[in-house]
């Protein structure tokens, strides 16, 4: 099994496990729209945070809420201090394999050829003109070529 199969538990479930009481209907309401509203990922890794935290310390009812809150803003908080250079290497990442297809098809707009020759049945293996030795490669894309997984995945 794999580990996204094991994370995906349910947030209601989380909840029921996190919760030492049983919710009034306003307070369900609350925790709907928290579903509805918050990053589903987060708000799972922060009712699991709770769940631990809760072990350490009792946590008066009226706070379980307000505690889960806490867990969620601090890792929107850390998530957000790493932002910049995430999207500085994605940004970079993207530039370079721009302008590696740009020369190799001698166009701009070279997505067109390949969209046109998908939606005509064609294979990844209808671009001869993307291959290139190893050496020819620029770093970054040497880089995701090693770790690829499928031929098909990254422009060899």
């Amino acid at each position: 099994m794999s580990s996204v199969t094991k994370r995906h538990v349910p947030t209601s479930q989380l909840l029921g496990e996190y919760l030492t009481f049983v919710p009034t209907p306003q307070q369900v309401d609350h925790f709907k729209a928290d579903m509805r509203t918050l990053n589903p990922t987060l708000l799972r890794d922060s009712i699991r945070e709770g769940v631990q935290v809760q072990a350490l310390q009792q946590i008066p009812i009226h706070e379980q809420r307000l505690a889960i809150h806490r867990i969620y803003t601090r890792k929107v908080k850390e998530f957000s201090s790493i932002y910049p250079f995430v999207f500085g290497v994605e940004n970079a990442l993207r530039s370079v394999l721009a302008d590696y297809l740009e020369e190799r098809f001698g166009r701009m707009d070279w997505w067109v050829l390949i969209r046109n020759a998908r939606q005509n049945g064609q294979a990844y293996t209808a671009f001869p003109n993307i291959l290139c030795s190893a050496s020819r490669r620029p770093p970054a894309l040497q880089y995701l070529a090693s770790r690829a997984k499928s031929p098909c995945c990254v422009v060899t």
